[in-house]
């Protein structure tokens, strides 16, 4: 929430100019003192209660952590932007071994206050090398881009398009929470947990061809959607071959109703696939109102068919809520760009039209 469209901008700036402006430094710096100042207000909340044990104190540590979670989300934008997608992985990978790692290794050392502890220790040394690395970056000291004044319309409205765009993926947990039970939200996470592996070929093309989509704003999407949605319908095929043996393997016995819920959800991963595809897109390019919108849509369509029918059929119905949610976001952002684009087409020929007069 608090990196404020950043990343994005980031990304736009490097895949056009190739360099870096300096309203992203200036944006990194307002980033990590929103951060920063959120993190010591969460901590003077925590510390005000009553309870302050060992696990409280450890998740301080977690929270002052935060702020160097920032930057390498920005050096991992640039990396995106220039192309070097060997060294983003890298990073990717570093990001989740290291904290990772360290988490697991505090637990025989000291429980859950240990695994904090690693984690922190870890996130803070990502932090601290990534800040490095970014600091010597061409062009990063004296950004040779003119552009300073930060679109700060943009950066929020895409940051709350962001923050939305999350909330209609896990919403569904909290309101099943509210309706149903807590062995039903454990069916539910196990499912998803599963099915959303059918988006790793969506958020794979996603980071390969958003630098294209920022530079060309003309490139079209449908091809690459096509190809997106093709790939996620035949590992959601494997899955739903596979998902009776892989959940009890995993998540045991008492989770075997995850493999209907699995079933269920399948049909709107795959849309959900070409959905996030297409959104990020339109991100990277700055059309941020009709993600936006669609995030509103879909959340809205969720949370309400949840309400419903959660309380009834548990976590098989919030897989079909769920599913039903990323058809009406999809298609809502498909019928936006086309308004959009027959809209642009409309000027385009009036104007020139104009100019043969």
């Amino acid at each position: 929430m608090t990196m404020l469209a950043g990343p994005q901008l980031v990304l736009m700036d490097v895949s056009r100019f190739g360099s870096l402006s300096r309203r992203v430094k200036v944006l990194l710096s307002w980033s990590t003192c929103v951060a920063a100042t959120l993190s010591l207000v969460v901590i003077g909340i925590q510390a005000s209660g009553d309870d302050l044990s060992l696990v409280a104190v450890s998740s301080f540590g977690v929270i002052l952590a935060a702020p160097a979670l920032i930057v390498p989300e920005f050096l991992a934008s640039s990396i995106q932007g220039r192309g070097l997608f060997a060294r983003l992985a890298v990073l990717r990978v570093a990001q989740v071994v290291l904290p990772g790692g360290l988490m697991l290794a505090g637990i025989p050392l000291g429980g859950l206050p240990g695994a904090l502890s690693g984690f922190t220790l870890g996130a803070a040394v990502i932090g601290v090398i990534c800040h490095e690395i970014w600091w010597r970056q061409p062009g990063v000291r004296d950004a040779n881009v003119e552009t300073v004044r930060i679109p700060w319309g943009y950066a929020l409205v895409t940051n709350l398009t962001l923050v939305l765009l999350f909330l209609s993926y896990r919403a569904d947990v909290f309101v099943l929470n509210a309706v149903s039970s807590p062995h039903e939200v454990g069916v539910y996470s196990a499912a998803v947990a599963l099915a959303e592996l059918v988006l790793v070929a969506s958020m794979s093309a996603a980071v390969v061809r958003a630098p294209v989509y920022s530079r060309d704003h003309m490139a079209p999407l449908g091809r690459d959607a096509w190809l997106v949605t093709g790939l996620s319908c035949a590992v959601a095929g494997a899955l739903a071959v596979a998902s009776s043996i892989v959940v009890p393997l995993i998540f045991g016995e008492e989770y075997l109703g995850s493999v209907e819920v699995v079933w269920a959800l399948l049909p709107g991963i795959c849309v959900l696939s070409a959905y996030r595809f297409i959104s990020n897109a339109e991100i990277v390019r700055g059309h941020k109102f009709g993600v936006l919108l669609s995030c509103i849509i879909a959340l809205v369509v969720d949370v309400g068919l949840l309400w419903r029918i959660g309380q009834e059929h548990g976590a098989l119905g919030a897989a079909w809520a769920a599913s039903a949610s990323y058809v009406a976001g999809c298609l809502f952002l498909i019928m936006f760009r086309l308004v959009r684009a027959r809209r642009d087409k409309s000027i385009v020929t009036a104007l020139s039209e104009t100019v043969d007069v």
